[in-house]
């Protein structure tokens, strides 16, 4: 065992994220060199959501958009694809969303882990808009290889002809591709602004939260 006396303060900082994020799971981090073999996939989250897990005291009362969050994170790490609405902020979705995905990480092997990818939609729409002429951006090709895509706050994005999602979200359910939204629109307004198709491949076969229940649409 290494002596703590040997560690860097980045060095326990690192580690202490990875049992944290991992929901209380084995540490698995390796030392070489000095540095810490880390999991991209959960330095993805945000970070002001680090507090976000299973078993932390604060979802009871930060997250309202299910009644029973332990339950639905269990629904939801079993789902390939989930979509979760609310038509309002402060409902944790957002926060919901990133204890899944620590639970997920726990439950599954790290070759899978290592190729899930999470993103925000404003800041990813962003990097697509911005993207140099004829170049594929990384978020894009990421998305494009994602074991597990996470898109949180789909619809918060500015209005641009380069808008991605309506087409990544229907190439990964043609294609089976474990993805889990959130998103703030109604039916109306998914279809409206990003087609039929968008919004059939977000419920079809889909666990759908919203409203405080969760079921899984035919």
């Amino acid at each position: 065992m290494i002596g703590i006396e040997k560690l860097s303060i980045e060095d326990l900082v690192g580690n202490l994220r990875t049992i944290r994020t991992n929901n209380g799971e084995k540490e698995q981090a390796r030392k070489a060199g000095g540095t810490v073999d880390r999991i991209r996939f959960l330095d993805d989250l945000p970070e002001r959501f680090t507090w976000a897990n299973k078993d932390a005291p604060e979802m009871a009362h930060r997250v309202s958009v299910v009644k029973d969050h332990r339950k639905a994170i269990d629904a939801i790490v079993r789902a390939p694809w989930v979509t979760i609405f609310g038509a309002q902020t402060g409902l944790g979705k957002t926060s919901l969303i990133n204890a899944a995905a620590r639970e997920w990480v726990a439950v599954t092997p790290r070759e899978i882990v290592n190729r899930a990818y999470y993103t925000r939609a404003r800041e990813m729409a962003l990097e697509v808009r911005w993207a140099a002429l004829g170049k594929i951006p990384e978020s894009i090709a990421r998305v494009r290889d994602a074991t597990h895509w996470i898109l949180d706050g789909f619809g918060t994005e500015e209005k641009h002809f380069t808008n991605p999602f309506a087409d990544l979200i229907n190439i990964r359910k043609e294609e089976n591709m474990r993805t889990w939204v959130t998103t703030h629109m109604t039916e109306k307004e998914v279809k409206f602004r990003y087609g039929v198709d968008a919004f059939r491949a977000l419920i079809d076969g889909a666990l759908v939260i919203g409203d405080g229940e969760f079921s899984v649409a035919a």
